[in-house]
């Protein structure tokens, strides 16, 4: 199985990753477009997302599932 993550705002899309990959999301508005850098510890990877995120998780079959994700924004 593997995920893929998309910015609900900026329609970017990030993967396929394996399955159990942890991720970190941050929401950060105003910034021009969606990255991705690696993380560290158990996160490997760590997103800034103008939007909300959309995670699809896909089989060795080709069949998928959905799942929504409201990103906090960024505290400062």
């Amino acid at each position: 199985m593997t995920v893929s993550i998309t910015d609900d705002a900026t329609g970017t899309t990030f993967g396929p990753y394996d399955a159990g990959t942890y991720f970190k999301l941050t929401q950060a508005p105003g910034v021009a477009g969606s990255t991705v850098v690696p993380f560290q510890g158990d996160v490997a990877w760590h997103f800034t997302f103008k939007g909300d995120a959309t995670l699809t998780a896909t089989d060795a079959a080709g069949n998928t599932a959905t799942a929504s994700c409201a990103v906090p924004p960024n505290k400062k």
